[in-house]
């Protein structure tokens, strides 16, 4: 089954301009180029986009179109839309950032004394919780053994084999790394080349990381309450002093910011445990403080 271009990478710019329609059948071109679709890659279908997106379907159909017209996509019989295969499958060079006055200076940020200690505590009989939420595992009865045997033959085939006992010292996976900057990132409106990525072990990693190099004794740190509890056990390692902000239905507001806030550590798509979504307009509130202030 070919892959599907989720709907959440056809989002309009605030400097896109035009009617709806064409500021639709940018972002699809857009979505096309950016993130390296292949041939035969399929399109949400036009109700679902619609639906997604809260704009008519004769829209969305209009602009499917007007683009299969100028050859970006092309219809195929019980596969719906695809990318054409006359599509330049080549990543758009993204326009730089403009250097400005209030370019994060990195070197003032990096922590100079790293602490070498890490203690985070989790319960080790966590499995006999009711609701085991607490280390992310997957669930084993859940696990799709077919699967993981047709990946496993196919590793220990000859045709892959090449792959998988090739070194790759000092760098992560290429394949990896491709998807994460053609499909991951763009979905979140990220653009990033190979060398900005770097794939930790995991959330805890990455947050570890993070926190070794920015959180000191002197940069006041805020994150949500309730929320992700590492947070709280990792700035308390690196002794950051910490404020806890209760969240609402959107997440973390940003007016309540204490002065001479630091660091601000959020999860705006999905807090933990409540669940909340922080909207688009506290976003960029938050964004827009930081840059002010240099938090």
């Amino acid at each position: 089954m070919s892959d599907r271009i989720p709907v959440e990478m056809f989002f309009s710019r605030d400097s896109d301009a035009g009617t709806l329609q064409a500021r639709l059948a940018a972002a699809i071109v857009r979505a096309i180029l950016e993130t390296r679709a292949r041939p035969g890659t399929r399109l949400p279908s036009s109700r679902g986009l619609a639906a997604a997106l809260g704009i008519s379907r004769m829209t969305v159909t209009l602009v499917y179109q007007e683009l299969v017209s100028q050859g970006y996509l092309e219809t195929r019989a019980r596969s719906g839309i695809i990318v054409a295969a006359t599509v330049p499958h080549r990543r758009l060079k993204v326009q730089e950032p403009v250097p400005h006055e209030t370019a994060l200076d990195w070197d003032s940020w990096l922590a100079g004394q790293l602490p070498r200690q890490r203690v985070i505590r989790k319960p080790a009989n966590w499995r006999d919780f009711r609701y085991p939420f607490i280390y992310g595992q997957s669930d084993a009865a859940l696990f799709d053994h077919n699967a993981w045997r047709d990946c496993a033959r196919r590793a220990w085939g000859t045709r892959d084999f090449g792959e998988l006992a090739s070194d790759f010292y000092g760098a992560d996976d290429p394949m990896l790394i491709d998807y994460i900057c053609s499909h991951s990132l763009p979905r979140r409106g990220i653009q990033a080349e190979s060398d900005e990525v770097l794939v930790t072990l995991g959330a805890q990693n990455a947050l570890f990381i993070t926190v070794e190099l920015l959180a000191r004794g002197d940069r006041l740190a805020v994150t949500e309450d309730p929320g992700y509890p590492d947070f709280a056990e990792t700035l308390r390692r690196a002794h950051s002093p910490t404020t806890f902000l209760d969240v609402d239905e959107g997440g973390l507001n940003p007016e309540l910011l204490p002065q001479g806030t630091r660091l601000v550590i959020v999860t705006p798509s999905h807090n933990i445990p409540t669940g909340a979504t922080m909207p688009l307009g506290r976003r960029r509130d938050l964004l827009a403080r930081a840059a002010a202030h240099d938090f």
